[in-house]
C-alpha cells in the first residue's frame, strides 16, 4: 500500500505530465551545468529552491503541508520508505553525510575545499561560494550516493520522497547564510508617525525625521501614515540604497523584525506565490518572477543590471515569508510587503 507521501508525489507527477517530465528537468539541469561555470553555486541553489518550490506550491494548493526538512545526520523518517535504498541511515554508513561545521552558523575548525579561511557560514562572501562549497565538498552528492537506489541516480532521484526533504534541507543552509548578512534598517516609533506639510511637500514623519515623500498628495501621505499605524511597524528597511540613475531601491517595513500580516482596507496589492518565486536574468535585466503554473508568469520586481540587489531582495522576501507587494502612491513613494 502506498504511503501518504508516495500518493502525493504520484499525484504531483501526474499534474506535471508524468514522472519523466520532473526527472528530465532535474537531469537536464545537472547535465548542462557544472561547477566550472561562472555563477554555478548560486544557480545550483536557485534551481533547487524553485524545483522543490513547484512541488510545495502544488501541495499547498491541494491542502497538503509543505515538504518537511530532513537532516542527513538523522535516519530517514519511517513514514517515507522507498524500495531500492542501500540504507535508511546514511550518516551511520558514511559520517561525511553529516552537515559540515563550516556550513553552520556556529562554525568549527573544518573548511570547504579551496577556502581555508572559511569556518562558518558568515565567512562566505556570497551565495555563489555557499553553493559551490556544498557541491565541491561532495556533501550534496555523498548523501545521494550513500542512500543509493533512485537517490543514487540523477535522473531517478526525484522519485524518492527523501529527495525533496534533502533539498529542502540544503535550501535551509542558504537561508541560514542569508540571515547572517546585516539589513539596512531604520527604527522609528509608529505612535509618533504623522502626515504633515514640510518644505511645501507632503511627507510622513517621525518627529524631526521624514520617512516618506508624497509631493503634492496629502491623501497619499495620510494613507501611508494610516498603513504604518495599522500594522504597528517600527522598522523601515531598504535594499539598494543610495538611489542612483538606473538603480532600483526596494523598501519594506517590519514589526520588531517580523512581517506585517493581513490586508489593509483599500490597499493596492500584488499577490505572488512564494514557493514558485524565482530570480532570472533576461536581456541583462535581473528579475524576481512568479512562475506559479496556475497563474500567468509575472515579474514582481525588475532590477535591471543590479544583480546584487536582486539576489538580496529575493532572499529577504523568503526570509520574512512575504506574499504581497503593496504600495501607496508609486512604488518609489511607498512600497511595503506583507503576508
Amino acid at each position: 500500500m502506498a504511503t501518504q507521501e508516495e500518493t502525493w508525489l504520484a499525484e504531483y507527477q501526474t499534474f506535471r505530465g508524468g514522472e519523466h517530465v520532473i526527472h528530465t528537468e532535474h537531469a537536464n539541469w545537472h547535465g548542462t551545468n557544472n561547477p566550472s561555470q561562472p555563477g554555478y553555486g548560486e544557480e545550483f541553489l536557485r534551481f533547487h529552491r524553485f524545483f522543490v518550490g513547484e512541488y510545495d506550491a502544488w501541495r499547498l494548493a491541494n491542502g497538503h503541508p509543505v515538504i518537511p526538512l530532513w537532516d542527513p545526520s538523522t535516519p530517514i523518517p519511517t513514514e517515507i520508505p522507498h524500495a531500492g535504498r542501500s540504507t535508511n541511515n546514511p550518516s551511520a554508513v558514511n559520517p561525511a553525510c553529516k552537515r559540515p561545521t563550516w556550513a553552520t552558523v556556529a562554525g568549527g575548525t573544518s573548511s570547504p575545499p579551496g577556502l581555508p579561511s572559511i569556518h562558518k557560514l558568515s565567512d562566505f562572501t556570497d551565495r555563489n561560494q555557499v553553493g559551490l562549497a556544498i557541491e565541491n565538498s561532495g556533501w550534496h552528492g555523498t548523501v545521494h550516493v550513500t542512500i543509493g537506489g533512485d537517490m543514487g541516480q540523477v535522473h531517478n532521484a526525484p522519485n524518492d520522497p527523501v529527495f525533496w526533504r534533502w533539498h529542502k534541507y540544503i535550501d535551509s543552509v542558504w537561508k541560514d547564510w542569508a540571515a547572517t548578512k546585516p539589513e539596512d534598517k531604520i527604527p522609528f516609533n509608529p505612535d509618533n508617525v504623522k502626515a504633515e506639510l514640510a518644505g511645501g511637500r507632503w511627507k510622513v514623519t517621525d518627529g524631526p525625521m521624514w520617512m516618506l515623500d508624497f509631493g503634492a498628495s496629502k491623501a497619499r501621505a495620510q494613507k501611508a501614515a494610516k498603513v504604518i499605524k495599522h500594522y504597528k511597524v517600527n522598522e523601515q528597511c531598504f535594499v539598494g540604497r543610495p538611489s542612483a540613475p538606473g538603480k532600483s531601491v526596494v523598501q519594506y517595513f517590519l514589526k520588531s523584525g517580523a512581517s506585517p500580516v493581513g490586508a489593509f482596507p483599500g490597499e493596492i496589492a500584488a499577490r505572488f506565490t512564494l514557493p514558485t518565486l524565482t530570480i532570472l536574468q533576461f536581456s541583462g535585466n535581473w528579475q524576481i518572477m512568479d512562475m506559479d503554473p496556475s497563474t500567468p508568469i509575472t515579474t514582481v520586481l525588475n532590477f535591471g543590471a543590479q544583480k546584487v540587489d536582486a539576489w538580496r531582495s529575493f532572499e529577504l522576501i523568503h526570509k520574512y515569508g512575504f506574499t504581497r507587494r503593496c504600495r501607496v502612491g508609486t512604488l518609489q513613494q511607498m512600497m511595503y510587503y506583507r503576508k
